[in-house]
């Protein structure tokens, strides 16, 4: 039986290759300082985060039209994009390199052509996340909603295939940068992950289409077998609802919103109203913005940290990832436990208070070692719960057919912070040195955590009252 978690194994092996961690290292041999470097990957992310829901739409048109292979052309043609577009910018960084011409050295606007060139691509490239993030999420809600099963119940176990490649390929990329260099390192992980992309979501195509879809057969007995199948699986989102209704009844932040208050043609902007329609989830998303400001520097600018501040190798840095990803395993193997204790709002207090912890660490730690890597153990403590918790929040309160679109206004959330986060990052961390930045994150997220907690307390007792 072909699961989506596939589809996550090659995905998050062609992230690590196309936009992943050493990108920021690898745009610092073209680049001369971070604020460049996070200038470009804020910009990414902006446009990934206005694009976001317009993906997802897209991905939710072409499945309605074309049930289980509309989402994933989208992400074909997000994949395909992606890999043209960083084969462009990698052989435009090696021309400019090259050259001999003065024109290398003009600066337009205040950027050299080096920093307009990767700037135009990574925004080509924002494009192409939209084709994929949103997309898998919603392919993944539905996938487990055709089986009958908690919209995100399972979401966390398909999710951890991603974070084990994602740990493995970054490692070889570490290795083969230490070794070979950036830029063929990087040609022949492009290449190699897109094949396993294409691949994997033709053979999940087929598997899906053959698990879910009825085979034709003739006249009156395919017809019936057709209804029964529909009949089925609503019957089992019937009792899922009344299930998750039930449990949560006197939980405000997760009623799920009727489809019929949406109009199509402005879903995202009624769904966003929708959702911080009360303090407890306006509260929640303002925690999830500030904490994603913090994780997009770790995620993106912490190898700058480690190699110019603690003196790290490339063959380090990606044994780092590995670190992080050793509990977002496990984490996501057990996220419905978690779900079904405490919630996904006290799941995003842990993440905050895991990168708290983190980030005091990186003040405090003189250079590159061991004690580095069990504080990238609290990564995967923040990612996983934060990724898990966002997830179960959206998708407890949209309604179905609107799966994709629900995650893509998550998406939009996250890249905003993400782009301040980004585009302060660089600044700060040129002004202040990597320690410094890393208190300024600390102090942002601990706000984030005292008004979810604050916000929980104040219900509660209004509740109780």
């Amino acid at each position: 039986m072909v699961r989506p978690g596939l589809i996550f194994c090659a995905l998050y092996t062609w992230n690590a290759s196309t936009g992943g961690r050493f990108l920021a290292p690898y745009l610092g041999k073209s680049l001369p300082d971070s604020s460049s470097i996070g200038t470009i990957l804020a910009c990414q992310m902006m446009i990934t985060s206005i694009l976001g829901g317009l993906g997802g739409k897209l991905a939710d048109k072409w499945e309605r039209q074309k049930p289980f292979h509309g989402r994933l052309n989208v992400m074909r043609l997000g994949i395909f994009l992606g890999m043209c577009i960083t084969l462009l910018e990698g052989t435009g960084n090696k021309v400019i390199s090259s050259s001999t011409s003065n024109i290398v050295s003009y600066h337009v606007l205040g950027g050299s052509i080096r920093f307009w060139w990767n700037l135009l691509l990574r925004s080509c490239y924002a494009i192409a996340v939209v084709f994929t993030g949103p997309v898998i999420d919603g392919l993944v809600l539905t996938h487990l909603k055709n089986e009958g099963n908690h919209s995100t119940e399972g979401y966390g176990r398909e999710r951890l295939h991603g974070a084990i490649w994602w740990g493995i390929s970054n490692i070889i990329i570490g290795i083969a940068c230490d070794h070979l260099g950036y830029d063929v390192a990087l040609l022949i992980m492009i290449l190699l992950t897109s094949l396993l992309c294409f691949t994997a979501i033709s053979v999940y195509e087929s598997g899906a289409t053959q698990q879910f879809r009825i085979p034709q057969e003739d006249g009156n007995h395919n017809e019936e077998s057709m209804l029964l199948a529909d009949a089925r699986q609503e019957a089992a989102l019937d009792h899922e609802d009344s299930v998750i209704c039930d449990k949560h009844k006197n939980d405000i932040e997760i009623q799920p919103i009727d489809s019929q208050e949406i109009e199509v043609e402005q879903s995202l902007w009624v769904l966003f109203i929708l959702v911080i329609s009360t303090p407890r989830r306006a509260s929640f998303l303002l925690s999830f913005f500030l904490l994603n400001i913090g994780m997009a520097v770790v995620e993106n600018l912490i190898f700058l940290f480690y190699s110019s501040t603690l003196g790290s190798s490339q063959t380090m840095c990606g044994l780092s990832v590995l670190s992080t990803i050793l509990l977002e395993i496990p984490i996501f193997y057990a996220s419905p436990w978690f779900l079904n204790t405490i919630g996904p709002r006290m799941l995003l207090g842990v993440a905050c208070l895991a990168y708290i912890l983190r980030t005091i660490g990186y003040i405090l730690v003189p250079h590159m070692g061991f004690t580095v890597l069990s504080l990238d153990l609290l990564h995967g403590i923040s990612y996983a719960c934060s990724q898990t918790a966002g997830v179960e929040f959206m998708a407890r309160i949209i309604p179905d057919s609107y799966e994709a679109s629900g995650q893509g206004l998550l998406l939009l959330i996250r890249g905003l912070g993400a782009t301040v986060g980004l585009l302060c990052g660089g600044m700060i961390q040129d002004a202040l040195g990597g320690r410094g930045l890393y208190g300024f994150l600390c102090g942002i997220v601990t706000f984030g955590f005292l008004v979810l907690v604050v916000t929980s307390c104040v219900v509660q007792q209004e509740a109780t009252n």
